[in-house]
């Protein structure tokens, strides 16, 4: 028997408010049949789960922070793969990084364990403001002399105030 465990998550950076995703893969590499093999994902305690599927068989640990995912007898080549929506707790330091393991065992003798923990990194990143500009006009045909009004929009599309913005037109000589 030879299991494997690999994690992946959706973002790499994330603001505290951010959800990620992650992706378990697992499986069998070896040729005999694993028994009762059984996937723990250990919950660090700055996140919270949203949902995950498949739903974990069960859970254990400190208020359910080990979720547990039975896959049954997995024979050679047989596999799957379980995904992880969770939220971030809000009172996390910018530049922290969150990890989170993923584990997979059997009641079966393992030939490998280096492949039996799938670990996956997110660093926290400081709430940024995010301004979006644009212009535009919905005059497409305009002779010399015509009035073109335009339509400037902008906003603050990150979490963290803008403060001291201003928004400058340099409007071309040839208008």
């Amino acid at each position: 028997v030879d299991l494997y465990a690999t994690k992946q998550v959706d973002q790499s950076e994330a603001s505290v408010t951010d959800e990620l995703t992650y992706t378990i893969s697992y499986g069998n590499l070896g040729t005999d049949t694993a028994n009762n093999t059984k996937i723990y994902d250990i919950i660090p305690n700055n996140m919270y789960v949203i949902s995950a599927d498949p739903a974990p068989t069960s859970t254990t640990g400190a208020n359910g922070s080990i979720l547990v995912w039975d896959a049954g007898n997995l024979a050679w080549g047989m596999g799957g793969e379980i995904e992880l929506k969770v939220s971030l707790y809000p009172l996390l330091k910018a530049w922290s990084e969150v990890e989170n393991n993923a584990v997979i065992d059997s009641d079966v003798f393992e030939s490998n364990f280096d492949n039996n923990v799938g670990s996956a990194h997110t660093t926290i990143v400081e709430w940024e403001s995010k301004l979006a500009v644009n212009i535009f006009t919905q005059d497409t045909t305009v002779c010399v002399g015509d009035t073109v009004p335009f339509v400037i929009n902008f906003a603050n599309e990150g979490m963290a105030d803008a403060n001291g913005v201003t928004v400058v037109n340099q409007i071309p000589s040839a208008l």
